[in-house]
C-alpha cells in the first residue's frame, strides 16, 4: 500500500516534469540555418501573409498552362537557398515549382512554430490559386521530412492534384516514441492522412536512421487514397536521397504526376 501511495503521488509529478520539458520542443524541431540570402533572382518573391508580414518564396512558373506545379515544403534545417537547385531541376523537367520559407527561416520574419508553418503553406497555396491563377488540379503538394507536416495539413483541406511525401513521419513524438505518451504532439500526419483521398506517393530511404522506414509504411496503410504508391529507396538515408538516388526518385515522380 505504501508503494502504491508513492506511485500515485509520483506519477503526477513525473507527468508535470514531462509537460514542462515540452516547452522546449519547438527549439528541438526547428533548426533554421543562418540567413544566407545573397541570392539575387527574379524568382525570389515576397508573398504577403498579413498586414505587416510576408513569407519569402522562390517561384518558377510552369512553361505551359497544363504542366503540374510543385508546392514544396522543405525540411527543418533547410531554406529556400538550399532548395534552389532542386527547384531549378524540377523546372528543367517541365514542372512549375514554388517553395517558401517558414516564419523565422531565411528572409521570412517571425518565429518558427507548427501553426506558423500551416499559415505559411496556406498563404503559398493562396498565391498560386488566386494571384497566379493556377488550377488547383495542377498543384502537387510536396513535403520532405518536416515539410510533410504542413503538406498533410494543407492536403487535408484544399483541392489539389496529388500529395508527394518524402521521408515523412507519423508525428513528431512518434519519431522517438511508439505512441504519443505526452500531450502537445506536433504535426500529426497520421491523423490527417486518412482524410486525404487524392493520389499519394511516398518516397523513403530504407536506411533512414532519423525517421525510420516504418513511418512511411504506416502512413501508406492509413491512407484512404485509391491511387497510392510507396517507393523504398534502397541504401537511401535521410540526407542522400536526391544527391545519390535522384534518377530513381524523379522517375517515380514523373509517373505519379501523370495520374
Amino acid at each position: 500500500m505504501r508503494y502504491l501511495k508513492l506511485a500515485l503521488i509520483g506519477l503526477p509529478i513525473i507527468y508535470l516534469i514531462a509537460c514542462l520539458s515540452l516547452l522546449g520542443v519547438d527549439s528541438s524541431i526547428f533548426k533554421p540555418p543562418p540567413s544566407r540570402f545573397d541570392l539575387e533572382s527574379e524568382h525570389l518573391i515576397e508573398i504577403k501573409s498579413s498586414a505587416n508580414s510576408f513569407i519569402s518564396s522562390y517561384y518558377r512558373p510552369a512553361q505551359t498552362d497544363t504542366s503540374p506545379i510543385i508546392l514544396w515544403s522543405h525540411g527543418n534545417a533547410g531554406d529556400i537557398r538550399s532548395i534552389q537547385a532542386l527547384a531549378d531541376t524540377f523546372y528543367g523537367k517541365g514542372y512549375g515549382f514554388l517553395t517558401y520559407d517558414y516564419p523565422g527561416y531565411g528572409l521570412s520574419p517571425g518565429k518558427p512554430s507548427e501553426e506558423g508553418c500551416y499559415q505559411a503553406i496556406e498563404v503559398a497555396y493562396q498565391y498560386l490559386t488566386e494571384t497566379a491563377g493556377i488550377d488547383p488540379q495542377r498543384i502537387i503538394i510536396a513535403g520532405q521530412s518536416l515539410g510533410s507536416g504542413p503538406s498533410c495539413h494543407l492536403a487535408s483541406q484544399v483541392p489539389h492534384r496529388g500529395l508527394l511525401l518524402i521521408s515523412p513521419f507519423l508525428s513528431i513524438y512518434r519519431i522517438v516514441l511508439p505512441f504519443p505518451l505526452f500531450p502537445g504532439d506536433r504535426f500529426q500526419n497520421v491523423k490527417r492522412i486518412s482524410k486525404i483521398t487524392t493520389p499519394l506517393l511516398i518516397i523513403h530511404g530504407t536506411q533512414d536512421r532519423l525517421i525510420s522506414f516504418d513511418h512511411a509504411e504506416k502512413l501508406f496503410d492509413e491512407s484512404s487514397s485509391s491511387q497510392k504508391d510507396i517507393v523504398p529507396i534502397k541504401e537511401g538515408n535521410h540526407n542522400n536521397l536526391f544527391s545519390e538516388h535522384g534518377e530513381e526518385i524523379f522517375t517515380a515522380i514523373e509517373s505519379f504526376s501523370r495520374l
